[in-house]
């Protein structure tokens, strides 16, 4: 969504910006006379962009500028489709898992357990699941939110179903919301 409003937020800018430059274009064009000698004035304006072509330094940064800017688009197209993406979220997806495993290992084995023991492995997975666009509880919340949570989602993630996880992640969110507005 972020991305989407910088987008739409940029092209708006550009539209607006370039209507502002159009109409100040507008106004210097008539003061100086360039409708009353369209032929001239379209001398002068190609004259000015065959001198610039002509400056050596031009070529070079041109071509510079242009292969960066292909070069990051290159960029982006490979990591688009080489699948590492894919790849990392089918890892969070079994990190999420051993995690539960090792939380309900912790469970049986130790009397006095504390999920606050495993916070630094759950934060992690946490800011990592969040990266990837999904709804995370807070480490705080009790284990009967987070362990469902851990299984249930990671266990999507790990078979690479990513829209069915981050819709999990949602519904664990109005679960915890529902169980919050119950009293007892």
């Amino acid at each position: 969504m972020q991305r989407l409003w910088a987008w739409a937020s940029g092209v708006a800018l550009a539209l607006l910006g370039s209507q502002f430059a159009l109409e100040i274009f507008k106004q210097v064009a008539e003061r100086i006379g360039l409708y009353d000698r369209p032929r001239e004035a379209a001398d002068t304006v190609l004259n000015f962009f065959l001198s610039l072509a002509e400056l050596p330094w031009l070529r070079t940064s041109t071509l510079m500028l242009c292969s960066f800017v292909v070069g990051l688009w290159l960029d982006w197209l490979l990591r688009k489709f080489d699948g590492s993406r894919g790849k990392a979220r089918e890892n969070l997806g079994y990190e999420m898992m051993n995690l539960a495993h090792d939380i309900d290992n912790a469970l049986a084995l130790v009397d006095r357990f504390r999920l606050q023991d495993f916070s630094p492995r759950l934060i992690s997975a946490f800011i990592k699941a969040r990266q990837v666009g999904l709804w995370t509880p807070d480490v705080r919340m009790p284990p009967n939110v987070v362990m469902p949570y851990l299984r249930y989602v990671g266990k999507l993630l790990s078979d690479g179903h990513f829209a069915e996880a981050k819709q999990a992640a949602l519904e664990c969110k109005e679960d915890f919301e529902k169980r919050a507005k119950q009293p007892g």
